[in-house]
């Protein structure tokens, strides 16, 4: 384990509420929960100086059980689980030792399980656990798979897993086929500590779950029925509530202190290389429920991938990633390989001292405390049963501003079409990995953007002091935000006092509650950002900035944005009808010059090439009066253009309009 040394916190503690998250960021449905390596364990004395609390000494061995479906029907879905009589396991390998294969397993690195037993048979599987002290427990579990009796109607409630105690997670119930008519649905709790259950209220058949306090590892089960007139179906499904540490972090808390980072406890990551210098306590440095000031890891231990290498290798960036599953690092790590030709990833990522991607982020966000980005992954995604450890809790932001009558919808589109393929999960649906360029490449775009204002590469070079905290290194001089706000910078006050509302949460005015779209339209348009959401702080102005132009610099990918009514009840993407709005508003001479500005200051290298594009670029009106889906391919001259009723495509084409980005840097942050 490396030694962290005492450092001055003066920068940091002269900070009101420092580098604050959201409280909303809600945690997931964990197939991963134990504590990570070196700061788990539930007490203990600080090692001496390094402000890192070792794991527990273990008095007697841990007694390591497997809970799940002995018994299943082709076609079921099968979960096992694991508990311990001791914290501190964190890394969960799982073997199939006999069977029809099942491989691989999106549940691998977690303490549960769950797959489909597509073919009757025999099936065994093999866990092995282990700890930072490199204590080893296995243990096996069989399930005998008949074949199915009939082949009507099966559902599956997804997924078995393991979760933190107080973590919120999902359950989803699925119907295999489709059989009668008026459907239904009920859950209820069959065994273990009592969780708090609450129904999804948009009529879709998901429970969210709110994990009881638990002494020990205990095992909940949960039962979904499905009632048609056909008659019921019902499935259970095995969730492993883990005892963890107390939470005693003024940042990654539980509670409404002024430090809170999150409202639930994080998820047991571990470095998806086993065998990362890091390892012992890359966790603690940047995802614990126990950082504290003392803990904070200096640069000296956990240095910036910058200070490593100005052109770092996978390997090296693989070895700053921490994962809750396996497959999360494998997804990112073969992003890394095949969709970055340009090496612009790998270059933003030398502003940051590691990469977690956990089931619990939501949304995903950059932290100059640690000098971190965490990330959703529901931009990694390939197969459904990878979907199905992701957590379906809404982003927390999402009923704020509920109180206007406007929206600012926003997409990428290219050639007339969607840029990005909605799956609605209930489908099942795969999806090819050559999609997660547009989909993963912008939200790192947006998330690195972040890294980098905070810690250029002229600051990297400039040389930074490896025995300070990251946080102090990099509030040591200015940020490229500041560039970018001096050229034609956004002037609004209505749109910053409305950005309050729909991002922050504050209550709307009388007067706001008035606008209509056609006042916003008349507040945004003639204004120099490229997106409603640039006015929450100057970081995300940049940040937004940035991505547009990387989207259509390496992809050809325009971005749609405009102000809309709010219909009540929408049914499809046309109830948003367009006041007015704008494709590839960056192509607007004061916005492209912003744009370049942003570019020049955090990704060098790429800014010629860059503002040789944008200059090329020429925005388009959208039709005025039209639904957001109809245009899809604007054939208005103008800001208006006469109304075209064109045969609706089908709901799964046109996904509902959404104006919140998939990540948030909050406003009280610096």
């Amino acid at each position: 384990m490396a030694t962290v040394s005492r450092y001055s916190f003066s920068r940091l503690s002269a900070l009101k509420n420092p580098l604050r998250l959201p409280l909303g960021i809600l945690a997931i449905s964990a197939l991963s929960t134990l504590t990570a390596c070196g700061g788990g364990g539930g007490g203990g004395s600080d090692d001496g100086d390094t402000g890192i609390t070792p794991p527990p000494i273990n008095q007697a061995p841990a007694v390591l059980t497997l809970t799940g479906d002995e018994n299943a029907q082709a076609g079921d879905s099968v979960g096992v689980v694991a508990s311990l009589t001791e914290q501190g396991y964190n890394r969960f390998v799982w073997e199939q030792l006999s069977g029809p294969n099942v491989e691989p397993l999106a549940g691998n690195g977690s303490a549960g399980i769950s797959f489909d037993a597509v073919f009757s048979g025999q099936y065994s599987f093999q866990l092995t656990a282990s700890n930072p002290l490199g204590e080893q427990h296995t243990a096996t579990f069989d399930i005998s798979v008949a074949s199915a009796a009939n082949s009507g109607t099966q559902v599956q409630l997804r997924a078995d897993r393991s979760v933190s105690e107080g973590a919120d997670f999902s359950l989803r119930l699925n119907a295999s086929t489709s059989s009668g008519t008026n459907p239904s649905w009920e859950f209820r709790q069959l065994s273990g500590p009592t969780a708090q259950l609450s129904e999804d209220d948009s009529g879709q058949p998901l429970l969210f779950v709110t994990a009881p306090e638990v002494a020990g590892d205990q095992v909940l089960v949960f039962e979904g029925t499905l009632t048609t007139s056909a008659g019921s179906f019902s499935d259970i499904a095995y969730v492993v509530v883990q005892d963890r540490p107390e939470v005693t972090s003024e940042y990654f808390c539980d509670g409404d202190g002024d430090y809170c980072a999150k409202s639930s406890p994080l998820n047991s990551v571990y470095t998806y290389r086993a065998d990362s210098p890091y390892r012992d306590y890359l966790a603690d440095c940047v995802y614990s429920n126990q950082l504290v000031d003392e803990s904070l890891c200096t640069l000296r231990d956990l240095p910036a991938i910058g200070m490593e290498s100005s052109a770092p290798t996978v390997d090296q960036i693989m070895d700053h990633v921490l994962v809750s599953h396996d497959w999360m690092g494998a997804r990112f790590e073969r992003f890394l390989s095949e969709l970055d030709p340009h090496d612009d990833f790998a270059r933003l990522l030398r502003a940051t001292t590691a990469v977690v991607i956990s089931s619990d982020v939501r949304p995903s966000f950059y932290w100059s405390l640690t000098g971190a980005i965490y990330l959703d992954p529901e931009s990694l995604w390939l197969t459904p049963e990878e979907r199905d450890v992701i957590n379906e809790q809404p982003d927390y932001r999402s009923g704020f501003g509920s109180a206007l009558n406007f929206v600012t919808p926003w997409r990428y589109v290219k050639n007339n079409t969607y840029a990005f393929s909605y799956y609605y999960p209930a489908d099942r649906f795969s999806r090819n990995f050559s999609e997660l360029e547009a989909d993963l490449g912008s939200l790192l775009y947006h998330e690195l953007a972040h890294a980098n204002d905070a810690l250029s590469q002229d600051k990297i070079n400039s040389g930074l002091n490896p025995d300070d905290i990251f946080f102090n290194q990099a509030h040591d001089s200015a940020f490229v935000n500041e560039s970018v706000t001096a050229v034609y910078g956004p002037m609004s006050p209505e749109l910053y006092a409305l950005a309050d509302v729909r991002y922050r949460g504050a209550e709307a005015t009388l007067e706001q509650q008035s606008y209509t779209p056609g006042d916003v339209a008349g507040f945004f348009f003639p204004d120099s950002a490229n997106d409603f959401y640039s006015y929450t702080t100057p970081w995300e102005d940049t940040a937004m900035l940035f991505e547009e132009a990387m989207m259509s610099l390496r992809y050809g990918i325009k971005r749609d944005i405009a102000v809309t009514n709010m219909p009540i009840r929408p049914l499809s993407a046309d109830d948003y009808q367009v006041y007015q709005g704008q494709r590839s508003r960056i192509g607007d001479e004061r916005i492209r010059a912003r744009a370049t500005t942003a570019v020049q200051g955090l990704l060098p290298e790429a800014w010629a090439q860059a503002d040789a594009h944008l200059r090329t670029i020429t925005p388009i009106a959208l039709c005025a009066g039209e639904g957001w889906g109809q245009n899809l391919n604007p054939a208005c001259v103008g800001e208006s253009g006469p109304l075209r009723f064109a045969a609706p495509l089908p709901s799964r084409a046109i996904p509902m309009p959404t104006e919140r980005p998939r990540s948030f840097l909050p406003p009280t942050r610096f």
